[in-house]
């Protein structure tokens, strides 16, 4: 019997059952399988071997230790239960780092592969963008999104193994956007979370992806210095610098895994590194984007 509390959500392509509102994964059914991370509101944390691998990660054999300001301590295992313990400041609600940094430093200790990068689905292959904060990789995906592709994912894609390719998985629902960029795309506006301190809103495109796993058509990096890589070796060094959190994932026990994963990615025929866009940019860059990989409107 599923307790009253329980909540349930579907995202990164897992099911999720929390003690506590799962508020920007898509809302499910709790679903009770060996597979589905069990998020547990507890009042104090266990006694755990840890080491520091960041100012706010430890990590230990089977798993991590995350503080986030003095809002909460979520401790997290491999087998896929994460702890979440109140700080002094905490809300009665799951914070944003929750939703990014826990949720792929857990998924990857599972042996999935997190991505920072955004992604569309177009004639049913996953097209990824990715970069540095603040290079363009959501607005880019609204530009495509606007163009006819369908949102999979903002900000962190992640991708599953499978026997000869990785597969990339739906993600959060929403994408923050600036208003100018929101505008040109179909979507609802997500009330419960308040305005980006840079200007941007959050919000949920309609022309949406299906909840499935996608072949990866192509990645694009956007970065005004790096060249386009030219053998697998060069590919390997450039998608490695785009693992979502990459200095506190490489100190993680499942490294040789994001380590294969990577090398997996690294044979994606595809991948092209364009400049920065911006304005009109976009425009240019969702152009251009089609032309290098010769991919249609949607």
């Amino acid at each position: 019997m599923i307790a009253p509390a329980e909540h349930g959500g579907r995202c990164f392509g897992t099911d999720w059952r929390s003690d506590l509102d799962l508020t920007l994964f898509d809302r499910a059914t709790p679903v009770i399988d060996r597979g589905a991370i069990r998020v547990r509101l507890t009042p104090t944390v266990q006694d755990r071997t840890l080491q520091r691998i960041s100012p706010r990660v430890e990590r230990a054999a089977d798993g991590f230790r995350l503080r986030w300001q003095d809002e909460a301590i979520f401790d997290a295992y491999a087998d896929g239960r994460i702890e979440v313990v109140p700080g002094e400041q905490w809300r009665g609600t799951l914070p944003i780092a929750f939703y990014s940094t826990v949720a792929a430093l857990l998924l990857a200790s599972q042996g999935l592969l997190p991505m920072h990068m955004s992604s569309v689905v177009i004639d049913g292959h996953a097209w990824l963008i990715g970069g540095a904060g603040g290079a363009g990789k959501s607005s880019l995906a609204a530009e495509l999104v606007a163009g006819g592709a369908q949102f999979l994912a903002d900000d962190l894609t992640v991708l599953h193994p499978q026997p000869e390719q990785l597969l990339a998985a739906r993600g959060r629902p929403a994408m923050r956007l600036y208003p100018a960029m929101a505008e040109r795309i179909d979507h609802d506006l997500d009330p419960a979370i308040a305005d980006d301190d840079r200007g941007k809103r959050l919000i949920r495109p309609r022309h949406r992806a299906a909840d499935d796993r996608y072949p990866i058509g192509g990645i694009v990096i956007l970065n005004d210095d790096a060249p386009t890589p030219s053998s697998g070796p060069d590919k390997l060094r450039l998608l490695s610098q785009n693992i979502f959190r990459p200095r506190i994932v490489r100190q993680m026990p499942a490294i040789a895994t994001i380590h294969r994963h990577l090398l997996s990615l690294a044979q994606v025929q595809n991948v092209a590194v364009l400049p920065q866009p911006a304005g009109q940019g976009l425009t240019d860059a969702a152009v251009r984007m089609r032309q290098l990989f010769a991919i249609g409107e949607g």
